[in-house]
């Protein structure tokens, strides 16, 4: 059995590679960002991100982990859009198809 301590480093590490992933993320989401505002898109994207949370579930083997990690996802994504509306400045702005009607 392993010690309290060498299960705390293993977390700490694990940690450490998120912050990591989470920064790398973040960059993808500011470039997502600029392309939805360039564009006229919405923030939101529901049909996404329903399959990049069935596409991911699925890499969860361990079925008492999976719902955590579903609401884990969500949080992140709810993180993400709330980034990218900070970074567009206006969530629901009409596509430009739209507005030249």
């Amino acid at each position: 059995m392993r010690t309290i301590e060498e299960i705390r480093k293993e977390i700490h590490e694990t940690d450490r590679q998120m912050a990591r992933l989470f920064e790398n993320r973040m960059k993808a989401v500011m470039e997502i960002a600029a392309c939805k505002k360039a564009l006229g898109l919405p923030v939101l994207d529901e049909a996404q991100e329903k399959r990049v949370l069935a596409n991911n579930a699925e890499l969860i083997q361990n079925e008492l982990i999976r719902p955590y990690y579903l609401t884990f996802m969500k949080e992140v994504m709810a993180i993400s859009r709330s980034f990218q509306e900070s970074l567009i400045g206006d969530a629901d702005f009409t596509p430009n198809e739209e507005k030249q009607q």
